[in-house]
C-alpha cells in the first residue's frame, strides 16, 4: 500500500526539472539568482581549499570571467568557457604574487557573465573574502525565492522531519518507487539543500522549490523506520475511522 501510494504521488507531481548538482553539499549557500544578479555575493575562499560558484541549477552556462586582483585567487571551469557547457566556477587561494603595474587589495571582485536558456545574458558580482576557514564550501545559484514569506503555510505543514523525507526520497529511488530522473526528484533535492545549507524552515524550502506538501508526508511515511510507521497504520479503538 505505502508503495502504491508514494509511487502515484511521485508519478503525479509533475514539474519542470531542475538540476542540482550539490544535494550531498548541505553546506552550500544558496541564494536567489534574481537577488544575486542585483547585489554583491560575498564568497569566502579559504587555504588549502576550492570554493563553488554554481549556476548549474539556473539552467545557465558562463561565458565571460573577471578577477579584478588575480594576485591571490585562481579559478578554473568545469568545462571550457568557450565550449558553452561550464556552469560552475571554483575558486582557490595562492600564495601572493606580483605584477608589475597591478594593484591588489584584500578583498576583491570577481564578475560573471552567464547565459540562460532562453538566451538571456545576466551579470553577477562577487566579492571574494580570504578566511581561514569558510563556512560553506560554495555558492549555488537558485531560480527560485530563496526565502518567501510563511504566510499560512506553517501549520500546514506541520511537524515534518527533514531526515526522514531524505531516507524517504533515497528508498523510493532505490526500491523503483520513483525514477532518480522524475522532475520531481530533482525539486525535493533542491528542497532538503535549502533547508539544510540556508537555515529555512520546510515550509519555505518547499514553497521555494514548488514541493508539493503530499509529497513530503508521502515521503516522511516512506521514511518512518518500520517500528513507527506500522504504529501509525494502525486506527486507533478509541477514535473514529477516518
Amino acid at each position: 500500500m505505502k508503495r502504491i501510494f508514494v509511487g502515484a504521488v511521485l508519478s503525479f507531481s509533475l514539474m519542470s526539472p531542475i538540476t542540482l548538482s550539490a544535494m550531498a553539499a548541505p553546506a552550500y549557500r544558496v541564494i536567489s539568482r534574481d537577488v544575486a544578479r542585483l547585489s554583491t555575493v560575498d564568497v569566502q575562499v579559504g587555504p588549502g581549499r576550492a570554493t563553488a560558484i554554481d549556476f548549474s541549477q539556473a539552467h545557465e552556462h558562463i561565458t565571460y570571467v573577471l578577477l579584478a586582483d588575480p594576485s591571490r585567487l585562481v579559478y578554473a571551469a568545469n568545462a571550457s568557457i568557450d565550449s558553452g557547457q561550464a556552469n560552475t566556477l571554483f575558486l582557490r587561494p595562492i600564495r601572493p604574487l606580483k605584477f608589475p603595474g597591478a594593484t591588489t587589495t584584500s578583498i576583491t571582485n570577481l564578475s560573471v557573465q552567464t547565459l540562460d536558456q532562453a538566451g538571456q545574458q545576466r551579470l553577477y558580482n562577487f566579492n571574494v573574502y580570504h578566511v581561514a576557514q569558510p563556512q560553506y564550501v560554495g555558492v549555488m545559484l537558485s531560480p527560485y525565492q530563496v526565502q518567501p514569506p510563511l504566510t499560512n503555510l506553517q501549520p500546514a505543514f506541520g511537524l515534518l522531519h527533514i531526515d526522514r523525507i531524505e531516507q524517504g526520497l533515497e528508498l523510493a529511488i532505490r526500491q523503483g518507487y520513483t525514477p532518480a530522473t522524475d522532475p520531481i526528484v530533482a525539486r525535493i533535492k533542491t528542497m532538503l539543500t535549502l533547508v539544510r545549507g540556508n537555515r529555512l524552515t520546510i515550509a519555505q524550502a518547499a514553497t521555494s522549490a514548488q514541493v508539493p506538501i503530499n509529497v513530503l508526508k508521502a515521503l516522511e511515511r516512506l521514511g518512518t523506520p518500520s517500528n513507527e510507521s506500522l504504529e501509525s497504520d494502525v486506527v486507533h479503538p478509541s477514535l473514529p475511522a477516518k
